[in-house]
């Protein structure tokens, strides 16, 4: 309805310049090619360079080094359960954003993302939230 009506979004980056762009929303679901136990969570085995979504919307609480997991990424959800999303690579988050699910988060280092699932101090079955 805003192209028939408006046209398409126009970005300047250079006052002398006028770009016509289209957006595109990034918008995917997880998805692996195998999962196995690993430490307090599973360690999922992902395409080279693979671009992670956001499983749960919520906030990002920490970003870091966690031992045996490499950066990663705490993100809190609405119902209290921390999702931890480690081998990060690169990140498009800041501490305390609020994220949508399926958003994108960032890219794994190598072939694996590792996840865990905590709330009030215990982790918690990963089987729960991943088929």
């Amino acid at each position: 309805l805003y192209s028939q009506q408006l046209g398409r979004i126009i970005y300047s980056i250079d006052p002398n310049k006028v770009i016509d762009k289209e957006i595109t929303v990034f918008s995917e679901e997880l998805s692996y090619d195998n999962i196995s136990k690993y430490h307090d969570g599973a360690k999922l085995e992902v395409d080279k360079n693979y671009l992670v979504p956001v499983i749960a919307e919520g906030m990002v609480t920490y970003i870091g080094e966690k031992e045996n997991y490499g950066k990663v990424i705490i993100i809190e959800d609405v119902n209290g359960i921390s999702i931890w999303y480690g081998n990060m690579e690169t990140t498009t988050v800041k501490l305390y954003d609020y994220v949508e699910k399926n958003a994108y988060l960032g890219t794994v280092k190598d072939e694996v993302l590792y996840l865990a699932y905590q709330k009030d101090g215990q982790f918690l079955d990963y089987k729960e939230y991943l088929q």
